[in-house]
């Protein structure tokens, strides 16, 4: 959402309107915390399930090849949460680029 934010001169700037700031922050922070399962009550609150670096039965979470078992390799190196983390990063830089991209693309 904040990636789509006009600003001025269509609406008031991001960093005028605090409400709105301050929402966009707390929904990230809620979202980090609980990708990286630092605070257990608010995980079982919102029911998410514990995550987990390999399968029960002992093997990696990769498929058969490709992207999946290079996902899985990098999971298992760096752990699942700690991928999930970086990919979410990953998301929201990638989103503000291309959105960027496109502003400056199309507004010349």
């Amino acid at each position: 959402f904040a990636a789509n934010y006009r600003g001025a001169p269509y609406m008031e700037d991001l960093s005028c309107n605090r409400l709105l700031l301050r929402t966009l922050q707390g929904a990230a922070a809620v979202l980090a915390v609980c990708a990286a399962e630092a605070f257990d009550p608010l995980n079982q609150l919102l029911q998410l399930a514990p995550l987990a670096g390999a399968r029960a039965d002992g093997g990696t979470c990769g498929g058969d090849g490709g992207v999946g078992a290079l996902a899985a390799v990098v999971a298992d190196a760096l752990g699942l949460r700690a991928c999930l983390c970086a990919v979410m990063v990953l998301d929201v830089a990638a989103t503000f680029a291309v959105e960027g991209g496109i502003v400056h693309w199309f507004e010349g």
